[in-house]
């Protein structure tokens, strides 16, 4: 089971989530540890500008925003922000956010998963400045700014901005 299947099977149920839509215009910048034991201190960016695609996609209770980015045929990031239970996800801050299926229900989730490597053990926070849904699980526009922490780690933080 790939990773981005498995997160939406483990923390959504049978909330599905839509075929990713690559979408026109896209943004990620990223800094810090990514888990890969070289040591912090890293830093990048993606954009639809320099040829990367950007998919997106939203459950159907719009709990749940997936987003991978494909650098190139060896660089993919997912990053899926989640809503605690029997909320939708919206504009706003997220404090206290865990990996989706280990945390608890009234926790956001937030899960990173980058060319280097994921990991289970983390915790963050999210703050979300833009989100419109369009028909169905279709995501017409989203922006993002995420931290996620991990014990002898460096923080991973980054922006996502998507039209």
């Amino acid at each position: 089971m790939t990773f981005a299947a498995a997160l939406s099977v483990g923390v959504l149920g049978t909330a599905s989530t839509a075929q990713a839509e690559p979408m026109a215009f896209g943004t990620h910048t990223w800094s810090g540890d990514v888990y890969d034991g070289r040591g912090g201190g890293l830093a990048g960016s993606a954009s639809t500008a320099e040829g990367h695609e950007f998919d997106v996609s939203a459950t159907l209770d719009h709990r749940s925003v997936e987003v991978t980015i494909f650098q190139s045929a060896d660089e993919m990031w997912n990053l899926q922000f989640v809503a605690p239970k029997g909320q939708v996800l919206a504009e706003g801050r997220y404090e206290g956010a865990a990996y989706p299926h280990l945390g608890t229900p009234e926790q956001p989730g937030l899960a990173v998963s980058t060319p280097w490597g994921s990991s289970s053990d983390v915790t963050g926070s999210f703050v979300i400045t833009d989100l419109t849904f369009g028909d169905g699980q279709k995501v017409e526009s989203f922006a993002v700014s995420y931290v996620q922490h991990r014990e002898g780690f460096e923080p991973l933080t980054g922006a996502i901005e998507i039209d």
